[in-house]
């Protein structure tokens, strides 16, 4: 007997699409996203000329950057989507926060413990697409040093 039956249903609204290929579908509809009139249809709340220009740009460098991803080798694939998704966060971060991020990753330095223990690695931050994520999901990373932050949920 089944006790407690878990939902399996959709988590979100979704729209369901029939495609031969759904990823140039997604970036199809990525590249749609560049439209200055789309970004001011879509916005819940108005959206400065400036952040429209930075979220525009960040999808074309994703682009580019997926796009030269399939040219390249195993050795240099793995940096060039980094910067794929990192340039597409920015450009989400933009749109939800309404402001331009300063761009960088905002890692500094990881402390791996010498037991080899990968659960108590720990990374520094600074402001950057790292420290906005955090903050977007109302995580406050905690001053340590002057300069350096460290993130404490």
């Amino acid at each position: 007997m089944i006790k407690k039956l878990p939902y399996m249903g959709p988590l979100e609204k979704y729209e369901y699409r029939i495609t031969e290929n759904p990823i140039e579908e997604i970036w199809h509809l990525t590249d749609l996203a560049t439209s200055e009139e789309i970004i001011l249809e879509k916005s819940s709340s108005p959206v400065s000329k400036d952040v429209i220009r930075f979220i525009t740009e960040s999808i074309v460098q994703a682009e580019e950057f997926k796009s030269s991803a399939a040219s390249c080798t195993e050795h240099t694939k793995p940096l060039q989507l980094y910067y794929c998704f990192h340039n597409l966060t920015k450009a989400i971060l933009a749109l939800e926060n309404n402001s331009v991020s300063s761009g960088y990753h905002g890692l500094k330095k990881v402390e791996i413990p010498s037991s080899g223990d990968f659960l108590g690695v720990s990374a520094q931050l600074d402001e950057g697409v790292f420290w906005d994520l955090l903050l977007l999901e109302r995580i406050t990373p905690k001053k340590v040093l002057a300069d350096n932050f460290r993130w404490v949920a």
